[in-house]
């Protein structure tokens, strides 16, 4: 049976509020997210943020890096700290009452540097893909330069060849001039398709970008005079 974070989450939530966790600046977001819990016109709903954490730990592993105290991370599983369980809660968990609606479809995440920002957030959107794969997912990430795009691709193809679930049946990967995609498509029992994955990485680039369609979308580093002057 997959794991459930849910009161992992709440906890969080309630020691942030009572100032017992100093971390960040999200104790607005904390007391928002406890009072919300009483709201009836909204409720939050475990299924689909537990399958994102759980594909995120499961698939997800470190390709560099270390911990503070010096241990070498690569190849180790990716485990997400309870304020990243936090944001996944928040993003994927809340739904209009009643409804398939959910409450949030944009999130503007904030994550110092060096603290692991582009491997969540490869994470986040892969798993958010999987996720939406009846949908047929389609995922994005868009970078000032392709090579910062190709940290959030590199993270996901090295993950997915690590547990060699690119030898499986149904995923295929371009990695060269021609472009840097990930498809994966879903068969049910009868070997009909139930579903599709697609992940490609691009440089920001207006003329080549118009139209796409996409259901989820990485802009990795918002470069402004503002947020340059807030750091």
């Amino acid at each position: 049976m997959a794991k459930s974070f849910k009161n992992e989450v709440i906890e969080y939530a309630e020691k942030v509020a009572a100032g017992e966790i100093i971390k960040g600046n999200n104790k607005r977001e904390c007391l928002r997210f406890l009072n919300d819990l009483k709201r009836d016109d909204i409720e939050l709903r475990a299924r689909d943020p537990d399958l994102v954490i759980n594909i995120i730990e499961k698939v997800f592993v470190h390709r560099q890096g270390q911990t503070l105290s010096g241990i070498p991370l690569m190849n180790t599983p990716l485990k997400l700290e309870s304020w990243q369980k936090f944001i996944v809660y928040n993003l994927v968990g809340w739904y209009i009452k009643g409804s398939s609606l959910r409450r949030f479809k944009e999130a503007f995440i904030y994550i110092p540097r060096k603290n692991g920002k582009t491997l969540f957030a490869s994470a986040l959107a892969f798993a958010l893909g999987i996720l939406e794969r009846k949908s047929g997912s389609r995922v994005y990430v868009s970078s000032a330069a392709l090579r910062q795009s190709m940290e959030s691709f590199d993270d996901v193809l090295y993950s997915i060849r690590f547990h060699e679930i690119d030898k499986e049946d149904g995923v295929v990967i371009h990695d060269n001039n021609m472009g840097h995609t990930i498809e994966i498509t879903f068969l049910d029992s009868d070997s009909i398709p139930s579903g599709s994955f697609y992940f490609e990485a691009m440089p920001s680039n207006p003329d080549s970008q118009d139209s796409l369609n996409c259901n989820i979308a990485i802009a990795d580093r918002i470069l402004s005079p503002a947020l340059e002057m807030a750091r």
